[in-house]
């Protein structure tokens, strides 16, 4: 018989670990990051508007509203979608990989009771025309 993995082996299992805990941080963590990146990007549209004006009117078209925790240049959104993307698959792949060693423990015994029940019916059997082959 082969030997048994642990489902601490998978790496699936690991990835999904990963990922669900970095949602978690994620969900726990919004708020504050969400208040430091609108400040980081406040800070970096001033220096923007102070700096050199060489093309105005160009600069004046191109010129956004100060930035606020719910309106920033780079949300958090795509980085939920991955990690909830990859705890998806994860999720997928460990279930999957789950069942197909429980499906080959499954035939792995009923292959050995099938080849015991032959061995019994032989034994038992006077004629060898009833034996199955």
């Amino acid at each position: 018989m082969k030997g048994l993995s642990s489902i601490a082996d998978s790496p699936w299992l690991w990835a999904l670990l990963f990922s669900v805990f970095g949602l978690i941080l994620l969900f726990i963590f919004h708020p504050k990051y969400r208040d430091l990146q609108s400040m980081r990007e406040r800070q970096y549209q001033a220096r923007e508007r102070t700096g050199p004006i060489e093309f105005e009117l160009e600069a004046m078209a191109a010129r956004r509203d100060y930035a606020t925790p719910e309106n920033t240049l780079i949300p958090v959104y795509p980085l939920a979608v991955l990690l909830g993307a990859v705890a998806a698959l994860s999720l997928a792949m460990l279930t999957r990989a789950l069942l197909r060693d429980e499906f080959a423990r499954w035939r792995e015994v009923h292959q050995v009771d099938e080849r015991w029940l032959g061995q019994v019916r032989r034994e038992s059997s006077d004629d060898p025309s009833e034996c199955p082959p």
